[in-house]
């Protein structure tokens, strides 16, 4: 999955986005390999600009619309947690909603209606963990719950619960842990060494709601593997410290990875998959 920003104050980007350049960097995408384009206009870096669901649209409409006119055939993944920014951006060829709230939305007005605009469209849905997206906060503490991945079980479960309640279908959820969100440093790497226990059998006697549901990483440029290298980096010169993180994810189950450099995390993605999935080599490249 490609991630791109159409937001003047994306963290992994080193200039601000405009329609122009969300275009191209689609394209470039789509010729690099990439199988899903995933388009947000609402950072959640922390400090990010509010913006209204008007600016949002805005934003994204223009992109997915051109890109589609290009000629893109490609799924198109709109991140948003606005049932009004979904709706615009399906209208002009998205299918396919990525929402870091899980469906709950941040207080909005409208927002309550997510579940059931989603429902009614039939879009596939990855739902992230998180205890604040883009109002940010630093409730990383898991040890109640009994540690971050169970936590992350739970909570996500819960969410996902209501949204069959609502009528979601079960095969059209995705399951994002939300890496980088709401996550010490000892937590993201506890939630990659562990991935595959995200969606397993329950353990201990516990059922897991997690269990069976395709996943996501997306741990692409994040600032804890900068922390991690324990030397100053820029969201640009953490590709290597993402290739590594890749390869660890897809080792653990991941289904889909979501990040910023296709060719050459493809090439990563490409590798892992062989070694660790054995997906057959394609004969005649």
């Amino acid at each position: 999955m490609a991630t791109i920003n159409t937001t003047p104050d994306s963290f992994s980007s080193s200039s601000p986005s405009t329609h122009e350049s969300s275009v191209a960097e689609g394209l470039a995408a789509v010729d690099s390999g990439a199988d899903i384009l995933d388009i947000g206009g609402y950072s959640t870096r922390p400090g990010a600009a509010v913006i209204s669901p008007e600016d949002e649209m805005q934003r994204v409409v223009p992109v997915v619309r051109a890109l589609r006119e290009h000629g893109v055939s490609l799924p198109i993944s709109i991140d948003t947690f606005r049932p009004s920014v979904l709706q615009a951006a399906v209208n002009v060829g998205a299918n396919c909603l990525n929402d870091v709230t899980a469906l709950t939305g941040e207080g909005e007005p409208g927002e309550e209606d997510m579940a059931l605009v989603a429902r009614d469209l039939g879009v596939p849905i990855i739902m992230m963990h998180s205890r604040g997206a883009h109002r940010v906060t630093v409730d990383d503490d898991y040890s109640a719950q009994g540690g971050v991945v169970r936590s992350v079980r739970q909570e996500l479960g819960s969410r996902i619960t209501e949204a069959l309640r609502f009528g979601i279908r079960k095969w059209n959820i995705i399951v994002d842990p939300g890496f980088g969100f709401s996550k010490s440093v000892e937590g993201n790497i506890e939630l990659l060494r562990r991935f595959s226990e995200l969606t397993a059998p329950g353990l201990e006697g516990r059922q897991n709601p997690l269990e069976g549901y395709p996943t996501l990483a997306g741990l692409s440029r994040k600032g804890f593997l900068g922390k991690i290298l324990e030397r100053p980096t820029q969201p640009l010169e953490r590709e290597w410290a993402t290739g590594a993180g890749v390869a660890a994810s897809i080792q653990q189950g991941a289904d889909i990875v979501r990040i910023h450099r296709i060719a050459e995390m493809r090439d990563v993605a490409k590798i892992a998959d062989k070694v660790w999935r054995h997906i057959p080599i394609r004969r005649g490249l």
